[in-house]
């Protein structure tokens, strides 16, 4: 089964007044199911105009496995590994297979590119459970809007996995269930742990439960781009200047007053005869 995404990590930040890195991957990955293991193939093409350093791969499908890279990925070269993932004891159906590749821009400040995307093991299933995730631009603290959907006339109970980059951080509660043809619209908060400003990250939401023994997967993908934290006084511009409008026109105010005091007219005591 051949699984591509192109997945952006595109990463604008500076360095010095005068330069600034960019860093594209995309990462490729071909699952095929030998029971009782996951034979997966992966490539991770630089595609960006600054260097990668020191790769690490890590690979979760029921098994797991972490592999170490090359030390730089050069723009334009590509780097290719393959490794086996446990399986055994699965039911049928569609898992997720996530792909997680760590590394470090030339300055060494550490990223991360994400992959997700269902693997078939002896048999493809179609997940009644549908949905859409919506981000905002990420600073500090947001959130992802996840509306779900239930296609099926009979409830569902599953697990939900949200799938971040490293640097994004995501509060969540594993175990939903729908009412049958339930839509439900869920806020989840997302915090931004090291990321830069500048970057475009995918995020996953993975949507799992078995059935008559078979299993299903729905995985729904969307991005989150980084901003700039505000400066308190950007944020705050309006409150500040209408807080020192108002004791300004205060301070006027108990000047004219002061004023109309001192200047009017005296009564001068009668003179005695």
């Amino acid at each position: 089964m051949n699984l591509q995404v192109w997945c952006c990590a595109f990463l604008c930040l500076l360095s010095s007044p005068l330069s600034w890195a960019q860093i594209l991957l995309n990462l490729r990955a071909d699952a095929t199911p030998k029971p009782p293991e996951l034979h997966v193939r992966l490539i991770v093409t630089n595609q960006g105009k600054e260097e990668a350093h020191n790769i690490q791969v890590s690979l979760r499908n029921g098994g797991e496995a972490t592999l170490a890279g090359p030390s730089l990925l050069a723009p334009g070269a590509a780097y290719e590994t393959e490794t086996n993932l446990s399986i055994g004891g699965k039911a049928p159906g569609n898992y997720p297979l996530f792909v997680t590749v760590g590394y470090a821009d030339r300055n060494g400040y550490q990223f991360s590119a994400i992959l997700c995307a269902p693997v078939s093991i002896q048999q493809n299933t179609s997940s009644d459970l549908f949905g859409t995730l919506k981000t905002t631009p990420l600073a500090d603290t947001g959130q992802m809007q996840l509306r779900l959907k239930n296609l099926a006339p009979q409830g569902r109970a599953f697990t939900l996995t949200l799938f971040t980059p490293r640097e994004l951080s995501a509060d969540y509660d594993e175990k939903m269930a729908l009412k049958p043809n339930e839509e439900k619209s869920v806020t989840i908060p997302l915090r931004n742990f090291s990321a830069l400003p500048g970057s475009h990250y995918p995020v996953y939401a993975v949507l799992e439960y078995e059935k008559d023994g078979r299993h299903f997967t729905h995985v729904i993908l969307a991005h989150v781009d980084t901003v700039a934290r505000t400066a308190f006084f950007t944020r705050y511009r309006f409150w500040i200047l209408g807080v020192a409008g108002a004791f300004l026109l205060l301070g006027i105010l108990i000047a004219v007053l002061r004023s109309q005091g001192h200047s009017s007219p005296q009564k001068s005591a009668p003179s005695k005869s």
